[in-house]
C-alpha cells in the first residue's frame, strides 16, 4: 500500500473551505484518540471555563498542556481545581506542565489528589528542563529559577559527577509524581540534549520540533532514547523562534504536524502562535467592555479559527483519524546509529563557561571530544547541519534558514550503555564524545564482525584491530565487518565538490551509510516511511509510506502514487 499526504494544490482548485459548524463535533476525533493518539494544545489554568469550552468547540481537540502560569500570573489553588474537574466533565484529557514555577515546585496534594482521582491526568511536563539545566549560568536566565539548575547544581564537578548529580536528582524529581500517582513525568527538550539520560531517569521523552531546532534531527535522538529505554514519546511542534511568538510560516507549521505524526509519536502538543483570531477583528481597547464579563461573554460569541487553528483543526478532526499509521515509533528498526555519551553537547560555544549555549550540564567547559558528533552530523545530512551547531541557534538574524527538512537515512541516537540487542541490524555505527564502557565496545565489536561499518575514533577500537600503519584514513577489516578511522576528525565533514568527504578513502570506505540527497527515510515494522520535498521546498514536504522491502528503492512515480491531497 502506498500513501502519500502533501499540501492541498491551490492551483488544483482545492477543497471547499469547511463551516466551522462541520467542525465542531468531535465525535471522530475522539474515537481516534481511543486508538492511543492524542493532539493537543498549550492551554493556561487561569482561562475563563467559557472561553475554553467555546474555543475547544471551535478547533476539535480534546487534550491539553496544563500551564499554571501566563505572563507572570499564577494560576491559583482553586483555578486549577476548577480545570481540572472542567476536564472531568468534558472528558478531555491534561497533563500539568510545571513552566514557570519556582525551582522545586510541586503541585500542591489537593491539585495531584483531583488529577489522580479525575481519571484524565496523562502527567506532568518538564518544560524544556534541557534548556534550564544547561543554560541557567547565563546572567539574563537567572530571573526565571532564581540561578538554580533544574536538577543539579554542577559547578566543580567532573563530566562524569554532573552526569550522576543530573540523573539521581532527575530521577527522585520523577519519583515523587509517581508516587502521588499522576505519572508518567514527561522531558520537554529544546536541545538534542539529556534525552537519554532523563529516558534513563524514567521520563517519557518529548522533543520540540520548528523553534530553534533541526526536526529531524531532534526525531532521531529522541527515537534512539525512547527505544532504548522502553519509554512514550511525544513531540511538541512550537511555533516560537526566541521571542517571536509566530516564528515559522504555516507550510512549515503544517509539515511538522504531519512530520511528528508520521514519526510514530503518541501524541502531538502544539505550542506558540494562536489558534484563533483574536477579538475578530474588534477595535481593542476601543470596542472592549469595561465589565471583565461583558468582554468574555463578547469573545466567546466571536471566537473565529486563525489560519493555524485551520490547519490543527483540519489534521486533528479529518486528517489524522483518515489516515491512520501502521506503525508506532516503536516499530523503529534502524540502519545506522551514533553511539555516544550523553554530555549535553551540541554547539562548540558550550567550550566558554559565560556564553549561550552553556556549558555542558551547565559548568563544565565543552573540549573537542564532546563535539566530535557535530561533524557526525554535518556528514550524515549531506552538509545541511553545521559542525559548529547542532540547532538554528547561530542563525537567529536570518529568517530563510529556519528550515525543515534533513535528508537523513533511518538513524538513530544511543548513550553509551546500549545493548547488544539494539545493534541488530545495524549496518553503519558512528562512534564519538567522551566515553564508550567496555561492554558496549564489546557489543559494538560483536556488530562489527557479523557485518558492520564502524567509523570511530582510534581510542574506541578494540585491541584486536589494531594497524600496523596509521594513514590518514585506516581501514581495519574485522570479521564481516570493518572499522573506518581517520586520523583527523573533522576531515569526515561534507565537502560540496565532492558530495562528501574530501578525502577519497573516508568517501568511499562509507559509500551507502547515507539515503538519497532529497530524502529523508525511516523503517517502522513492515513499513518504510519517506519524506521528501516538494519542488525543492525544505517546508513543503511529502509523506509516504511503502512497504519497508522498498527501502533502498527510489520512490515510485508521482503519478502512480495515490497521493492524498489535504488542506
Amino acid at each position: 500500500m502506498l500513501t502519500t499526504a502533501r499540501p492541498e494544490d491551490p492551483a488544483a482548485g482545492g477543497r471547499r473551505k469547511p463551516a466551522a459548524s462541520e467542525h465542531r463535533s468531535t465525535r471522530k476525533e475522539a474515537a481516534f484518540m481511543e486508538n492511543g493518539f492524542r493532539i493537543g494544545r498549550l492551554v493556561h489554568t487561569i482561562t475563563p471555563p467559557d472561553i475554553l469550552v467555546k474555543e475547544n468547540e471551535e478547533v476539535g481537540l480534546t487534550h491539553f498542556d496544563m500551564h499554571t502560569v501566563r505572563g507572570g500570573c499564577e494560576a491559583s489553588e482553586e483555578e486549577m481545581l476548577g480545570f481540572i474537574e472542567l476536564c472531568r466533565r468534558k472528558k478531555w484529557t491534561f497533563a500539568i506542565n510545571v513552566e514557570g514555577r519556582p525551582m522545586g515546585w510541586m503541585a500542591p496534594p489537593r491539585v495531584l489528589a483531583a488529577a489522580k482521582e479525575s481519571g484524565r491526568c496523562l502527567g506532568i511536563v518538564f518544560d524544556e528542563c534541557d534548556h534550564n539545566q544547561i543554560d541557567i549560568h547565563v546572567k539574563w536566565k537567572s530571573n526565571r529559577f532564581d540561578g538554580i539548575h533544574y536538577f543539579a547544581e554542577t559547578e566543580g564537578m567532573t563530566l562524569d559527577e554532573a552526569y550522576e548529580a543530573v540523573l539521581q536528582a532527575a530521577t527522585q524529581k520523577r519519583r515523587k509524581y509517581d508516587q502521588a500517582g499522576v505519572g508518567p513525568v514527561m522531558s520537554e527538550h529544546l536541545y538534542p540534549a539529556m534525552m537519554h539520560l532523563l529516558a534513563r531517569a524514567g521520563f517519557a521523552i518529548c522533543p520540540k520540533i520548528l523553534k530553534e531546532t533541526w526536526g529531524p534531527l531532534m526525531l532521531a535522538a529522541a527515537l534512539g532514547a525512547a527505544r532504548q529505554y522502553d519509554r512514550d514519546l511525544w513531540v511538541c511542534v512550537d511555533e516560537w523562534w526566541h521571542d517571536q511568538w509566530l516564528g515559522h510560516p504555516m507550510n512549515r507549521y503544517r509539515s511538522a504536524l504531519l512530520m511528528a505524526y508520521w514519526i510514530g509519536a503518541s501524541g502531538i502538543v502544539t505550542e506558540g502562535g494562536d489558534l484563533f483570531k483574536r477579538h475578530n477583528g474588534l477595535a481593542i481597547p476601543e470596542s472592549v467592555p469595561a465589565s471583565p464579563a461583558e468582554y468574555i461573554d463578547l469573545y466567546t460569541r466571536n471566537i473565529v479559527l486563525s489560519q493555524q487553528g485551520s490547519i490543527v483543526q483540519k489534521f486533528a478532526n479529518d486528517y489524522a483519524p483518515d489516515n491512520p499509521r501502521p506503525y508506532t515509533f516503536r516499530d523503529v528498526r534502524p540502519t545506522a546509529a551514533i553511539i555516544r555519551f550523553d554530555d549535553t553537547c551540541f554547539d562548540t560555544r558550550q567550550r566558554i563557561a559565560s556564553e549561550s549555549p552553556g556549558p555542558l550540564y551547565g559548568h563544565i567547559p565543552a573540549e573537542e571530544v564532546n563535539a566530535e558528533w557535530l561533524t557526525i552530523w554535518n556528514y550524515l545530512t549531506y552538509g545541511h547541519v553545521r559542525t559548529d551547531c547542532l540547532t538554528h541557534n547561530w542563525e537567529t538574524k536570518l529568517p530563510a534558514s529556519r528550515s525543515l527538512f534533513l535528508p537523513l537515512n533511518n538513524v538513530v541516537v544511543y548513550d553509551h550503555l546500549v545493548s547488544e540487542e539494539l545493534l541488530d541490524g545495524i549496518d553503519w555505527l558512528f562512534l564519538s564524545g567522551h566515553e564508550i564502557p567496555e561492554e558496549t565496545l564489546q557489543a559494538v565489536g560483536t556488530r562489527v564482525r557479523a557485518g558492520a561499518t564502524c567509523l570511530t575514533p582510534a581510542r574506541f577500537l578494540p585491541a584486536s584491530a589494531r594497524a600496523q600503519k596509521w594513514d590518514d584514513v585506516t581501514i581495519i577489516g574485522d570479521g564481516a565487518g570493518r572499522w573506518v578511522v581517520p586520523r583527523h576528525w573533522y576531515s569526515l565533514h561534507h565537502e560540496p565538490w565532492t558530495n562528501g568527504p574530501a578525502d577519497r578513502t573516508l568517501r568511499e570506505a562509507l559509500e551507502g551509510s547515507r539515503g538519497p540527497e532529497d530524502r529523508m527515510q525511516y523503517v517502522f515494522g513492515d513499513s518504510c516511511l519517506r519524506v521528501k520535498m516538494i519542488n525543492g521546498s525544505p517546508d513543503d514536504l511529502e509523506y509516504t509510506v511503502v512497504p519497508a522491502d522498498r527501502f533502498a528503492q527510489r520512490p515510485a512515480d508521482p503519478a502512480t502514487a495515490g497521493i492524498l491531497r489535504w488542506f
